[in-house]
């Protein structure tokens, strides 16, 4: 799916609950964790994203349980390495595990405010090109597949990540 025209102008926006769990040191934004919460994209095997802006997406970490497709990447969740993503911005997302986006190969793409129980604020075992971070809370990313040229912002509350190739 290519989007037609500038990633600021072409939005995906998810769902955030209002008044579900917040956290002490997230008081940046409301977590929205809940069931009737809404993931951004979900991408199958060999697709294809180009040219949006994910924006204000959550999915219902509140059960706790890692590893499962409902507390993971509630920007973009690639559940298959061969979903691609490009020229985009995924931002103000919250989920248990990667707050961004978990999974798939990411160029040129921008990770910001993403937000975390655990690890992976803005990324969780994806491989990313180019790729601009910033903001992330309690980790900026996790087992990264491979992070070639790219630029960590500095406005993090936990800066770095916890495993991974850099380049």
């Amino acid at each position: 799916l290519v989007a037609d025209g500038d990633r600021r102008d072409t939005v995906i926006v998810g769902r955030k609950v209002p008044g579900s769990p917040s956290f002490p040191y997230y008081d940046a934004f409301n977590a929205g964790f809940s069931p009737e919460a809404i993931r951004g994209v979900a991408m199958a095997e060999d697709t294809f994203l180009k040219g949006f802006t994910v924006s204000n997406c959550s999915v219902n970490a509140c059960d706790r349980s890692p590893m499962v497709d409902n507390a993971l990447g509630a920007g973009i969740l690639c559940k298959d390495g061969s979903a691609r993503v490009e020229d985009c911005d995924i931002t103000d997302c919250a989920a248990y595990y990667a707050g961004c986006v978990y999974g798939g190969v990411f160029r040129r793409c921008r990770m910001t405010r993403g937000l975390v129980l655990s690890n992976g604020g803005c990324f969780f075992e994806s491989t990313c090109h180019n790729c601009f971070f910033d903001q992330a809370a309690d980790g900026m990313g996790h087992n990264a597949r491979g992070l070639y040229s790219c630029t960590f912002g500095p406005n993090n509350r936990y800066f770095g990540f916890t495993s991974g190739t850099v380049s």
